[in-house]
């Protein structure tokens, strides 16, 4: 495969003269809907294709939009073409089309426009509208990181990451990723907190991982806010708990499950706040929600103890039994001990199962407990 070197694009950003523009002269075919306003839009947008917001013109003339894309891609527009694929691939003023998808995206592309490269990458990554193809999906990636399309810059980082589409290459992956990234492309600043959290391609820098966390995490990157949580509260570079629970909180109100098990960690010993059991089985019950089993077995003890819920050991047994279910050591743990002990009914011979179970996923404390009936039952 022949190298590209990236290049900075040249082309300018949508400016806010001609995003006016470009909807007054929409809101002029709409209403007029003859052949002069339509090709006074067409020649608007041929002169400045890569400064045009083509999804203002979608959110603002739904109805006639299609249309006009349509005529416009008919035209020989590459933009137009590029968003004529979109809208069939998303289904947005048409009935979703992946095959004529990716037909628009290859005529753009093979017109030269940077995001329909980037788009056929795609197509050919995931089988969108065609067979999948790494080596084409590799290839319109290449074409379109040299254009500087940041997506693309990004895909080709975890290609060399994983060894997806071409030979894994951590060197060439961090060089991809820190491209996107200082560009602003927060999946890829996510990657370089990676790359230095773990020593990927790069001598390990806790200090480098979390500059570019932060950097990610503030567009709103939730894995990297989960990250930088893990960094405060660990002390990568300094221990600092309530700055731990500010990421933590920014991806729990994402709906990043992991975040919000942490979150409700901290808020159950007191970790950086105030101890609120409460506000701990909330995030706990989100956590669960998502399948998280250590969040289902901590409502369990919530219920067992009476920790921000009124005791309630059947619904402890079956928060229990939710967690168990899942492989969680501890909550099958706790189960052989409400068998044992009879918090509900005593048997002996469940408990013993659930012990056994317990120790077979791990639990120390099991293993303990089942030594200490053993010699038990042999004095």
């Amino acid at each position: 495969r022949k190298a590209v070197t990236p290049t900075i694009a040249v082309t300018k950003a949508p400016t806010k003269a001609t995003d006016e523009a470009f909807l007054a002269l929409c809101k002029e075919a709409h209403e007029k809907n003859d052949e002069q306003s339509w090709k006074a839009l067409a020649d608007f947008c041929t002169r400045h294709e890569f400064q045009i917001d083509w999804s203002k013109g979608h959110s603002k003339f739904p109805v006639a939009h299609f249309v006009f894309v349509q005529i416009a891609a008919l035209k020989g527009i590459r933009s137009a073409q590029f968003w004529l694929g979109h809208c069939y691939e998303n289904g947005e003023g048409a009935f979703p089309d992946v095959g004529k998808a990716y037909q628009w995206y290859g005529e753009s592309a093979t017109q030269g426009y940077p995001k329909a490269k980037e788009a056929l990458g795609r197509c050919y990554e995931f089988g969108i509208g065609t067979e999948k193809d790494n080596k084409l999906a590799f290839d319109w990636y290449l074409e379109a990181a040299g254009a500087n399309e940041l997506y693309a810059q990004y895909r080709l980082g975890l290609a060399y990451w994983r060894g997806s589409l071409t030979d894994k290459d951590l060197k060439k992956s961090v060089q991809w990723f820190r491209l996107a990234a200082k560009q602003g492309h927060a999946d890829s600043a996510h990657m370089m907190g990676i790359v230095y959290d773990g020593g990927h391609g790069v001598p390990k820098n806790g200090q480098e991982a979390v500059k570019w966390y932060k950097k990610a995490a503030i567009k709103g990157n939730v894995g990297s806010q989960y990250n930088l949580g893990h960094s405060y509260q660990d002390g990568t570079v300094s221990k600092d708990l309530k700055e731990a629970n500010r990421w933590f909180k920014m991806a729990a109100k994402q709906g990043f499950a992991k975040a919000q098990f942490n979150l409700g960690l901290n808020y159950y010993f007191g970790n950086g706040v105030k101890q609120n059991y409460e506000e701990a089985n909330k995030w706990f019950q989100k956590a669960a929600s998502q399948g998280v089993r250590e969040a289902q077995w901590r409502i369990g003890i919530g219920y067992h103890k009476g920790h921000g819920y009124k005791k309630d050991f059947q619904k402890a047994k079956r928060w229990f039994l939710k967690a168990a279910n899942k492989g969680e050591s501890a909550a099958m743990y706790n189960l052989g001990t409400m068998y044992e002990y009879g918090d509900l009914q005593k048997d002996q011979k469940l408990a013993l199962e659930w012990y056994r179970k317990a120790e077979a996923a791990g639990s120390k404390s099991a293993k303990k407990r089942l030594a200490e009936l053993e010699k038990a039952a042999k004095d």
